[in-house]
């Protein structure tokens, strides 16, 4: 019987022809497998220097050392230092923890992720997370990526939302809400129900049972809770419904679509792709100032995500957009507001993000972005997509070459049909094409995750590299990374017993206002408290 050779019974130069050719994942896949193929990984210049150099990049240091001038063993530590900070192979090696309640099922659709404001709050933490069991009438809140919380810690509790008083009936919450505008105030859309048989209610004085007949009345109502208020009160408020209208009129999009807006794109000559489309534009995830002292202006770079459809066949397409801004530099505040980018209407694509599928179900705009604008994450029903990038070279369209050639974006069929026939210029708006794709728009692929659960939320909660999601069997908190175990840990959330721990060192929470479908006229000791609408919260822009 002939003897069957492995591939480490090749010599060793053939051996270093196989990690060369191999694509940059497999050969890091390689080198783990055997101590053999990562011996002559690290000490073969060649295959190193080539595997680098497909990798994103420049071609120093951090510390503004050469590729050329290090050594073979810090090639080797520079090549996994820029492995890792791209995510290659960590849909292999990234670690994931399920969590459950104690309590009961987690109510996806109540459970919400908190946006981060734009400043940190001075006088208390501001939750990352609101859960909510299913059947319950609290709401659990969490700290997630606290500076207090410790190295094994992943979530610390940040209070309990309790409903108003014991009142007869049944409280079902709907939906936890928090708006960025306003940190301190916690939105709580709750649906009562009454006791079935009034003989059960406690008896009252009439006087009482009169005021609280607003109260028992409202089938919905809307609970503000705020954070750093001390006192509590409450005022029912009409809800109007408002009516259809028909027929074509010009309209304002008002405060409802304030995080989405469209933007149509100018045909610029030699762009890719070379078409007028419309696109689908988020609020910008990274922004960018550069202050101009000779010209005395300060210019403003966005980046946003955008989507559209493309010829012949109509597929959505997911892209980065740039948008920019310039002001003089002597009204120019200098400070970052992303808010602001989304008001532009001048976008132009710089990137391409590749393996985008539209997602098929009714849960849209599952899109997260990490605080520092490195990793961009869609979820599509039960698949995790996370791009890694680097956004600052993306805006500025890789001027100093940090993506490979390999990266180019090549172009959709049918988007860059009229490509060879549209003449470049020299100005500066103009994309560049060359043998391996149009150079100034490259093209970033993604990790894939398999979830095994159906996502209802995500976010990144601490750092570039943890990613919180709410699924139907539980929270996940993935740890990104092509260095870690691939383990798969469960874990149990107490929420009773972390509130119960934490209450003597967290601030109370209070409810201030609450919004009911249906009124009575009010007493006139309220009328008071018609001077200022801000003081009950009817003017707040709660805009989750």
């Amino acid at each position: 019987m002939a003897k069957t050779k492995s591939l480490l019974d090749l010599p060793v130069e053939l051996l270093q022809l196989v990690l060369k050719c191999c694509s940059t994942p497999s050969f890091l896949q390689l080198i783990r497998t055997c101590s053999t193929l990562l011996t002559i990984a690290k000490t073969c210049r060649e295959v190193l220097r080539y595997q680098l150099f497909k990798l994103p990049g420049l071609l120093e240091t951090e510390d503004g050392v050469p590729l050329q001038g290090l050594s073979t063993a810090h090639l080797y530590q520079e090549l996994m230092s820029r492995a890792a900070s791209h995510l290659y192979g960590a849909n292999f090696h990234s670690d994931t923890t399920l969590y459950a309640m104690e309590e009961g099922m987690i109510d996806t659709k109540a459970s919400s992720f908190f946006p981060t404001p734009p400043e940190e709050p001075q006088y208390f933490a501001h939750p990352s997370l609101a859960l909510v069991p299913r059947g319950s009438a609290s709401v659990y809140l969490y700290l997630m990526g606290h500076p207090s919380l410790r190295p094994e810690e992943t979530m610390l509790s940040a209070g309990k939302l309790e409903y108003l008083s014991d009142i007869p009936g049944d409280i079902e919450i709907l939906r936890v809400v928090n708006s960025r505008s306003y940190p301190n105030i916690i939105s709580v859309l709750q649906r009562y129900r009454p006791p079935a048989n009034p003989a059960d209610s406690p008896s009252m004085h009439p006087f009482v049972e009169d005021t609280m007949m607003p109260y028992y009345s409202a089938r919905v109502r809307l609970v503000h809770y705020t954070i750093d208020s001390p006192k509590g009160r409450w005022r029912p408020t009409r809800i109007l419904s408002s009516a259809d209208t028909s027929g074509p009129g010009s309209a304002h999009r008002g405060r409802l679509l304030d995080n989405i807006c469209y933007a149509r794109r100018p045909e610029y000559d030699g762009t890719s792709p070379p078409i007028s489309s419309r696109f689908q534009v988020g609020i910008p995830f990274y922004g960018y100032h550069i202050r101009d002292f000779a010209n005395g202006v300060c210019n403003w770079y966005y980046a946003s995500v955008g989507f559209t459809r493309l010829p012949p066949n109509g597929r959505v397409g997911a892209y980065i957009l740039r948008s920019t801004a310039q002001c003089r530099s002597d009204r120019c505040t200098h400070i970052l507001n992303l808010d602001r980018g989304r008001r532009i209407e001048r976008w132009v694509t710089v990137a391409k993000l590749w393996g985008f599928i539209p997602n098929e179900s009714n849960l849209t705009g599952l899109i997260a972005s990490s605080p520092g604008g490195t990793r961009l994450a869609i979820a599509n029903w039960k698949t995790l997509y996370v791009w890694p990038l680097e956004p600052y070279h993306v805006l500025m369209r890789n001027r100093e070459g940090y993506y490979p050639p390999s990266m180019y974006y090549p172009g959709d069929p049918g988007a860059c049909a009229r490509a060879s026939t549209i003449p470049l210029s020299s100005g500066e708006e103009d994309y560049e094409k060359t043998e391996d794709g149009w150079k100034d728009i490259v093209e970033l692929k993604p990790i894939i995750l398999n979830l095994d659960a159906v996502c209802f939320g995500l976010k990144f909660t601490n750092g570039e590299n943890e990613l919180t999601l709410l699924t139907d069997k539980g929270l996940m908190v993935w740890q990104l990374g092509s260095n870690r175990s691939a383990l798969r840990v469960k874990g149990v959330i107490k929420a009773e017993e972390d509130v119960a721990a934490d209450e003597l060192s967290k601030r109370h929470l209070s409810y201030v206002n609450v919004v009911g479908d249906e009124t009575e006229t009010e007493d006139e000791d309220e009328d008071e408290d018609m001077e200022d609408d801000d003081d009950d919260g009817e003017e707040m822009d709660l805009d989750a």
